[in-house]
């Protein structure tokens, strides 16, 4: 909550604290940004972009940024219609930017 403050993105921004998967499937309306930080190692960055990928909560644009493991493996994201427009490395983490590929 705090970093949407500090961004001024509050007014339109919404923090949900529960199973992204069980919010994605309540979820009704298209959203336009979407941060993942799941616990490392566990597959579930995963199991919510393959979500993801067959619902139709996704606008064409929408940005998607998964904080994942370094050795996470994101090779799976092109069967799925995703592409990778950026990532970020760090020390022990890395910022993936991902988006649907509509090539």
């Amino acid at each position: 909550q705090k970093n949407i403050v500090s961004t001024g993105l509050s007014q339109g921004a919404w923090v949900h604290h529960m199973d992204s998967l069980l919010f994605l499937q309540r979820k009704q309306k298209p959203f336009d940004i979407a941060f993942l930080d799941p616990p490392y190692r566990k597959g579930l960055e995963e199991d919510v972009l393959r979500f993801l990928s067959r619902s139709g909560i996704m606008k064409p644009d929408t940005k998607i940024i998964v904080e994942a493991a370094l050795d996470t493996d994101f090779d799976y994201l092109e069967e799925l219609g995703f592409c990778i427009v950026k990532e970020k490395r760090y020390k022990t983490n890395k910022h993936v930017f991902i988006t649907k590929d509509n090539r």
